[in-house]
């Protein structure tokens, strides 16, 4: 008979380790925190797992059937944790206590025990449950079903003798085994589920740093479609996020004049060519423009190129100073040639910079690289006058009415007063 009774437990244990596995692929995508609400679908589908495999027990007399409900009530509690547990004990039992028979109340004593020894071995000593061992999982199964053996002396003796010299060896042999790979099943379960809530954090927090960005950050594919895009990209292009949905290609941003360019530019990154900073004229979503500078980088999956990611940064304000700035040249410049006295710019060790008309015409040059070709201590008539100059011009920052003496064009000293800053 003991063959057919391993014949028995080995087929129960493949159909809830079979069950577990389909468990596994149903609940694959599922990803979420301890919710209340999960935990109750979790135990309710555990359940009915443990309902599934009470059904096809191997049976020693009637009233006293054998399964492996004990492996999924102790792997219930060590990786589910309380409230799912609860909730597979009161199923499994409720199912337990309608089959009746002889060993009714023994077998509801397993499946409580099962469930609670796997509870305290979850919360003894904090266990990690990704790292756990087959080892401990083992020991697991083993010292359940060691009470589940010791239960068996709750029926009546006569059958409780039978039953032990019948069952002893192939549940020792058998059931700590199968505990070990739900165990294992239910760890890598476990540890996917850690892995895509640690994805999923790592993309959320990535996605609230990019949206307190002030700069848009995007994201297009091969095709030029934008597959991502910040706050800021929203805010500053005037899209909304139906119209995101629906699809908006790169080229819907660019004016035509840029298009071509900045097709050749992705293509180039898509090849593997590193751009730096790129202008281009980009189009809000209402026909307005604006300068832009756009930093791209190339995205790859499994080292082949995939899109295309990029910092926009709007330079409007950038434009603006720069045109303010040139006209501001401008009109010093003009001021500076037009003077009427002479004006020049040196360096402090005494090369000119430049120089106006007014300066040429005092001095005698012919040409400004004439003037330029000449030290500035070549104009001063008294030595060292222009280092006296130069100490209280770093002195003062601003020096006015100082009296010089300058070579004239033929010759003759000339009285002039300098200023300087």
């Amino acid at each position: 008979m003991l063959p057919s009774t391993i014949i028995g437990f080995v087929n129960n244990a493949a159909l809830l380790i079979s069950l577990g596995l389909l468990y596994d692929i149903l609940t694959l995508r599922q990803v979420g925190g301890k919710t209340s609400f999960n935990q109750i679908i979790t135990g309710v589908i555990l359940g009915v797992i443990g309902i599934a495999v009470m059904s096809n027990p191997w049976e020693f007399t009637p009233g006293v059937i054998f399964d492996t409900r004990s492996i999924l009530l102790c792997i219930t509690g060590f990786f589910f944790g309380t409230l799912p547990v609860i909730i597979t004990i009161l199923i499994t039992g409720a199912y337990r206590l309608f089959l009746g028979g002889t060993g009714v109340w023994t077998g509801v004593a397993v499946i409580v025990t099962s469930g609670l020894v796997g509870l305290a071995w979850r919360y003894k000593g904090k266990k990690d449950l990704k790292n756990v061992s087959m080892k401990e999982m083992y020991i697991l199964g083993l010292t359940v079903h060691i009470l589940m053996l010791l239960w068996m002396l709750t029926l009546p003796w006569p059958i409780a003798k039978e039953v032990l010299s019948r069952i002893t060896l192939p549940v020792l042999l058998i059931f700590p085994v199968g505990t070990a790979l739900l165990g294992q099943l239910m760890k890598n379960r476990h540890a996917n589920k850690l892995a895509k809530m640690e994805f999923k954090e790592s993309k959320e927090k990535y996605r609230e740093l990019a949206d307190s960005l002030p700069q848009v950050i995007f994201e297009i594919d091969e095709t030029g479609r934008i597959i991502y895009a910040n706050q800021n990209a929203f805010d500053l292009f005037m899209y909304t996020k139906e119209e995101f949905d629906k699809g908006i290609n790169f080229s819907q941003i660019i004016i035509p004049d840029d298009l071509d360019r900045a097709i050749k530019d992705i293509q180039s990154i898509l090849n593997g060519i590193r751009l730096g900073g790129t202008e281009y004229t980009v189009k809000k979503h209402d026909g307005t423009t604006f300068p832009a500078v756009i930093h791209p980088s190339l995205v790859t999956r499994n080292a082949k190129p995939i899109g295309v990611r990029g910092l926009l940064i709007d330079i409007s304000d950038q434009k603006k100073m720069e045109k303010k700035l040139k006209k501001s040249e401008e009109r010093y410049r003009e001021y500076f040639e037009d003077n009427i006295v002479g004006a020049y710019i040196s360096s402090p060790e005494g090369k000119l910079i430049a120089c106006n008309q007014e300066y040429k015409k005092i001095f005698g040059f012919d040409s400004t690289q004439q003037a330029l070709d000449t030290a500035i201590s070549k104009i001063f008539e008294v030595p060292n006058e222009r280092a006296e100059f130069l100490r209280l011009l770093k002195k003062k920052k601003r020096v006015t009415g100082y009296e010089c003496k300058y070579p004239g064009p033929e010759g003759q000293a000339l009285g002039l007063p300098l200023e300087g800053d």
